[in-house]
């Protein structure tokens, strides 16, 4: 895959990340898995910003709060069945 097929990927890519956080937005607390929806959502725009970047000891955090939050979410989920 050429450097501007690969650049237009992930732009595509993000673009699809971009209206999954739309939606886990639009259904916040209406939906049982909008968390998870959200967390994963979160953690991939973070990957994708930095896509060409280095990830910051800011984002590593963000990430790993975003962790927990899947993991809670899960954990709820799981409690609820």
């Amino acid at each position: 895959m050429s450097d501007s097929n690969f650049t237009q990927l992930v732009k595509e890519v993000t673009d699809l990340v971009d209206k999954m956080a739309e939606l886990s937005y639009t259904v916040a607390e209406h939906h049982p898995y909008w968390k998870l929806l959200y967390s994963c959502v979160e953690i991939s725009k973070i990957v994708l910003e930095r896509w060409d970047d280095e990830i910051s000891t800011e984002d590593v955090s963000e990430i790993q709060w975003m962790i927990s939050e899947l993991q809670n979410s899960l954990n709820k989920l799981k409690d609820e069945k």
